[in-house]
């Protein structure tokens, strides 16, 4: 039981390619990878193929890409400063964001690496 299955669909400017590939194993294991962005299809996905297939171990691979997807995202101005006050406060009002953007970027999940910066910035 090894194989290896692709498809690709488009519509409405969104395209969807998923790729599927498995080899023989005595159980079944899952693994889905489809982005950060729709990781929360993952245990749908895994159902899917639960029901589908009996054993073996089955990697399920999505990519999704859409025109305008990566621009659907705009900072509101007033939030953000709201954000900036409350965190200052937590912090004695000692923060200088000009100097330490990426602590605001952690803070606003905008950027991986630096939110474990974040966390041991604010810790008491």
């Amino acid at each position: 039981m090894t194989g290896q299955g692709q498809a690709l669909v488009s519509q409405a400017g969104c395209t969807v390619q998923a790729e599927i590939r498995s080899v023989n194993n005595r159980f079944l294991k899952v693994a889905v990878r489809c982005g950060e962005r729709f990781n929360e299809l993952a245990p749908r996905v895994e159902r899917l193929v639960q029901a589908q297939v009996r054993r073996g171990t089955v990697n399920v691979s999505l990519k999704v890409s859409a025109a305008g997807l990566n621009n659907s995202y705009r900072i509101n101005p007033e939030v953000l400063h709201s954000y900036q006050q409350q965190v200052a406060s937590l912090c004695g009002g000692t923060l200088d964001w000009g100097q330490q953007p990426q602590l605001l970027a952690a803070l606003l999940g905008l950027c991986r690496a630096w939110r474990t910066t974040a966390a041991a910035t604010l810790s008491p």
